[in-house]
């Protein structure tokens, strides 16, 4: 009710009606908390007075400012403020988000290992954590587990905080191949041979065992074992990565060579060397022998002389024996001088120089197996006697025996004389004269 007075102090009266509109709801939602980079969805319910409009603000971290329940992705705590206005009146409303800021995940370092082996991982930031994939995990729920990929593989760690809040971070586990390293092929050597070791496929080598190796720390060591052996060689990469293979070395033992048993000879004679026990011979010395690459030569040595023969089986291992061969003098066989008889007489032979003896002809000879045997040849005679010594070293000498015819005698014809008279003899065919 107005009541209106004018300068001549008349009034009047009028009135008017006031309609008082309910105000309009405006409903921001309650004040909540999010984690860095996580959205929500704010706005209550304000259906209840339709054709209102929204005005949020501030603006920034919403999906749309001017509908109820927008989303909002703030990066740092916000207060947002809700306008909701209709044809008549408005209203005003207030959310904060308090935005916990996202963990700092931390998966570690990228590693390398060699394939089947494992590797222990190692994630912080949070107070749990998730590891993927799982399969190759001993425990994906825990900050350390220990990882055994067979293929280069990414581990992803989802860490998450005391707020609730995760984030995430990655690394790789990158897996290497081993080496494929090759210590050579098996071979076999003699007794007291080198064998020439020669591995390859990796950068450094280790080998064992180290005994009986000029170096065990190279790709190519000489090996001299004493018996057969299997040598490891432990290979490592560029990658530090390990592996070995094996080689054996056999040490093959050849039968020993036999040379025979010594012997001995007559100089000039020839004796017939029988060596056994291998494929191949080779003797020396050579010059008195008649084939030295053959098991059995015929050696003719004119001094007493040791022959060694070196045998090789059909490995290439030789061993070497020896035997002497003793040569023995002739003996100094003498039959005498040569001697004279008279036909029908007997004269006694006499050699010397040996042990036994052999006279020839024997026909006129009373034993022709002594060394002084009686002789009567009928005609002048060589006789050959063969000397044999304590060696049964053989020679022979001659003796000439002259058989002398007898003398013609001749004493003159027959006569007589008188008793007083005297003769002269006169004896013919002679060189001496006894009368008698």
């Amino acid at each position: 009710v107005v009541t209106l007075t004018d300068a001549a102090l008349c009034s009047n009266t009028d009135t008017m009606t006031v309609f008082v509109n309910a105000t309009v709801p405006s409903e921001a939602g309650n004040d909540t908390t999010i984690c860095e980079g996580d959205t929500i969805q704010i706005g209550g319910n304000p259906s209840s007075v339709p054709g209102s409009i929204y005005v949020w603000s501030p603006a920034a971290g919403l999906d749309d400012p001017n509908v109820a329940n927008p989303f909002a992705f703030p990066t740092v705590t916000t207060t947002y403020y809700l306008a909701t206005t209709n044809d008549t009146c408005s209203g005003l409303d207030s959310i904060t988000i308090t935005v916990n800021a996202a963990p700092a995940a931390n998966a570690g370092i990228d590693l390398e290992i060699c394939i089947g082996d494992t590797a222990q991982l190692g994630a912080t930031g949070g107070i749990t954590y998730v590891w993927t994939p799982a399969d190759s995990l001993s425990d994906p729920n825990i900050d350390s587990p220990m990882a055994w990929p067979i293929d280069t593989t990414e581990y992803i760690v989802t860490v998450t905080d005391a707020n609730n809040c995760s984030a995430n971070d990655t690394m790789m586990v990158t897996v290497n191949p081993l080496p494929v390293p090759f210590a050579g092929n098996d071979t076999t050597i003699c007794l007291g041979d080198t064998a020439q070791l020669q591995a390859s496929g990796a950068q450094s080598y280790v080998w064992t065992p180290a005994t009986d190796l000029s170096d065990p720390n190279i790709a190519n060591p000489q090996a001299f074992p004493v018996v057969t052996t299997e040598y490891v060689v432990t290979a490592t990469d560029s990658n530090t990565c390990v592996n070995t293979d094996t080689v054996v070395v056999t040490i093959s033992t050849p039968v020993p060579v036999e040379a025979g048993n010594d012997s001995s000879l007559c100089i000039g004679d020839t004796v017939q060397l029988n060596a056994s026990g291998a494929l191949t011979y080779v003797w020396s010395p050579t010059d008195s022998l008649s084939d030295p690459n053959i098991a059995d030569p015929l050696a003719y040595p004119i001094d007493t002389t040791m022959y060694y023969v070196t045998g090789t089986d059909a490995i290439g291992c030789s061993t070497t024996d020896s035997l002497t061969i003793t040569v023995n003098p002739l003996p100094n066989a003498d039959a005498g001088a040569d001697l004279g008889l008279c036909d029908g007489d007997t004269i006694q032979l006499l050699a010397t120089g040996g042990s036994t003896y052999s006279w020839t002809p024997s026909a006129t000879l009373d034993d022709p197996n002594i060394d002084n045997p009686m002789a009567f040849p009928l005609s002048t005679t060589e006789y050959i006697v063969t000397v044999t010594d304590s060696n049964s070293c053989v020679a022979s000498d001659s003796v000439i025996v002259t058989v002398n015819p007898l003398p013609t005698a001749f004493a003159g014809n027959d006569t007589s004389i008188c008793v007083g008279d005297t003769l002269t003899l006169n004896a013919t065919g002679g060189v001496s004269y006894v009368w008698g």
